[in-house]
């Protein structure tokens, strides 16, 4: 079994949380721009590459928008996800060319905070947090990054130290049981950044499907999942009844 270890990227996590905390909480009102980066890499002691890292994944987000030579200014946009991709299955096998090889996967547990309560629309004491790289051979072609409320898997009785149940449950049983599937697509720069330590692409450009699973019985997320293909080897068929 592979070992666990900490999330190399928590530090921007945690940058991500306290910005996202003062956004909704007004401090950074909606229309207002954030802070120069320097001072706000200063004010929170991080460096800005940290800061770059978690500006990212709220610009991913709609929290916020970067305009060249201004600097990045408040969206705030609280609208749930829209559905996009109609078949309920795992979108990595839609918008890759081909079938990965192998799916490299490492999870750990942390206490929730503000982002993973705001995406998983309730309160959670601990949550799991579980990446996926897929890959031909040893080259990665896409990256996934799942968070789980341990509820989830108390219920589906799945071992958290178990890669293989983990594995089988977001690439197959999540997608069963009468559940339901809210997503956006969307483009994105920051997934050479989520992917570390392995590099999706030569460019920054990415597309980003962001995934939330709903149960019909409890109505309330499941888990979480962005998705992050190179945009030039991505093609995602989109169909309509």
């Amino acid at each position: 079994m592979k070992r666990t270890i900490a999330n190399p990227n928590l530090r921007y996590v945690q940058v991500y949380s306290t910005i996202y905390k003062r956004i909704v909480n007004s401090q950074y009102p909606q229309g207002s721009q954030l802070p120069p980066e320097k001072a706000l890499a200063d004010e929170l002691n991080i460096s800005r590459s940290t800061l770059r890292q978690a500006l990212s994944l709220l610009k991913d987000d709609k929290m916020i928008q970067g305009a060249p030579g201004k600097g990045n200014f408040v969206l705030y946009d609280n609208s749930t996800l829209n559905q996009a991709i109609t078949q309920l299955r795992n979108p990595i096998y839609a918008g890759l060319a081909q079938s990965p090889t192998d799916i490299e996967l490492d999870a750990h547990l942390e206490s929730s905070t503000k982002y993973t309560n705001h995406i998983l629309k309730r309160p959670t004491g601990m949550v799991m947090f579980i990446s996926r790289w897929y890959k031909e051979h040893d080259t990665a072609m896409a990256f996934a990054f799942s968070t789980l409320p341990v509820d989830t898997l108390d219920r589906a009785n799945i071992d958290g130290n178990n890669q293989d149940e983990l594995r089988d449950y977001l690439e197959n049983t999540v997608y069963q049981n009468q559940n339901y599937a809210k997503r956006t697509i969307q483009f994105s720069r920051s997934g050479n950044e989520s992917a570390k330590p392995y590099q999706l692409s030569t460019s920054d450009n990415f597309i980003l499907v962001q995934e939330t699973i709903y149960s019909r019985e409890l109505d309330y997320p499941l888990c979480h999942t962005k998705y992050y293909f190179p945009a030039e080897t991505c093609t995602l068929k989109l169909t309509a009844e």
